[in-house]
């Protein structure tokens, strides 16, 4: 019987594919010209740089340098020369492993609790873990005379593994990126609130206002350092996940790089009614669920044949309809960035238009500080929006080689 494929899912670590061919000039993180840039704080949470890892660099370091996939790489190759025995204790020795990550990733999920995309992720890919260990042990204890069709799955679930360690530390990297953005933006805030503080405390001593006003106010400063204290340890926290998915001792720093733009042509390549065969042809599900059916034609019951059909055609359908919401979330994606980059036009008229009344006399820095804020913060804005885009391309892209996610 056809064996259920294995799949490390380490995926759950948050979302997304290989870069395409062009490169637009304007990308998320890249400078707009003629425009004030702020760059992203680092003391918060990463005191040393390190070399530079780009997107384009993580399928060839994970495929070459995770340990977990030189390990698997090593047990195929111990099987190929193993007797049967050898072949079932292999078995049993991959479901022990598998739920050893189950464990890991189950001590991740505290981490990461505010992210409800890696939690979703994460969580979703404890139960394919756990079910997988179930399968394996079951297969060792069943019949040992199906070595050869034991290996040739095994290679297919190799493959197959690969792939979710690499989409894993993809989805890892945009993960940081997110929340490198929203670090920046809480940065911005405190220095704002800094200001709103100082001022309360000066009016406060001139008796201008009470005790318990100038505490609500500083209480919210203590509240955003806390948040900003608790998010500088996600990003370290997620940053050695990161480091572990690249082979790379947990604690080696490391800076990463702008993501590259998503271009228009890129996204007018998009189409569904061509691509969906492609992404059914790879789907590891409907393998999955058409070898089951195929199984199932083996045996004499009839109600087993028909629930295996209907299983595969649901799942059929289901992959059709999950790639259609990706191709939908990259045109959703893609206007967002237009407005956002709206936004930054208007906010950066305004800022030019303070920074002249500043000169003149006619505001104060305070309010002059204010227009700044807000068009760094708009500008931060336009990087999410092309940084979401981006990931929503990346799904796409991964959904063509056979993971369809839309979490």
């Amino acid at each position: 019987m056809k064996k259920q494929i294995l799949t490390l899912a380490l995926a759950g670590l948050m979302t997304v594919p290989a870069s395409a061919a062009e490169t637009a000039m304007f990308g998320p993180g890249q400078p707009i010209v003629g425009t004030p840039q702020t760059p992203v704080p680092q003391a918060g949470y990463s005191s040393a740089v390190g070399p530079v890892i780009s997107i384009d660099e993580i399928e060839g370091r994970v495929r070459s340098d995770n340990l977990q996939i030189q390990m698997m790489d090593r047990q195929l190759k111990a099987l190929e020369d193993m007797d049967v025995s050898e072949a079932v204790n292999a078995l049993n020795t991959q479901a022990n492993q598998l739920t050893q990550l189950a464990t890991q990733l189950q001590n991740m999920l505290p981490q990461i609790q505010d992210d409800p995309v890696t939690t979703g992720l994460i969580t979703s890919n404890l139960a394919i873990l756990n079910m997988q260990a179930a399968q394996l042990k079951s297969q060792a204890t069943s019949t040992t005379d199906q070595l050869d069709e034991q290996i040739d799955t095994l290679e297919e679930q190799f493959h197959d593994a690969e792939n979710q360690l690499v989409f894993a530390a993809e989805s890892t990297y945009l993960g940081i990126k997110s929340m490198e953005s929203s670090y920046e933006d809480l940065i911005r805030q405190r220095t704002t609130l800094a200001t709103t503080v100082a001022e309360m405390e000066k009016r406060h001593e001139l008796g201008q206002i009470s005790d318990i006003q100038l505490q609500e106010t500083q209480n919210g400063l203590v509240q955003l350092d806390s948040g900003i204290s608790t998010l500088a340890m996600n990003i370290e926290n997620t940053k050695g996940d990161l480091n572990l998915l690249l082979g790379r001792g947990g604690k080696e720093p490391f800076t990463l790089a702008p993501l590259p733009a998503v271009t228009d042509l890129q996204i007018a390549a998009i189409n569904y009614e061509k691509d969906v065969g492609e992404v059914l042809r790879n789907s590891t599900e409907v393998r999955k669920a058409r070898d089951a059916m195929f199984d199932a034609n083996d045996q004499d019951n009839r109600y087993t044949k028909q629930a295996a059909e209907l299983t595969y055609d649901n799942t059929v359908n289901t992959v059709r309809q999950n790639f259609l919401k990706l191709c939908r979330a990259v045109t959703d994606k893609r206007q967002l960035v237009t407005a956002a980059q709206n936004d930054f036009a208007l906010a950066q008229q305004t800022f030019q238009s303070q920074q002249v009344k500043l000169q003149n006399g006619q505001i104060s820095q305070n309010t002059f500080d204010a227009a700044k804020a807000t068009m760094e913060t708009s500008l931060n804005a336009v990087t999410t929006a092309q940084n979401n885009l981006f990931t929503a391309y990346m799904k796409y892209r991964w959904a063509m080689r056979g993971i369809v996610s839309t979490s």
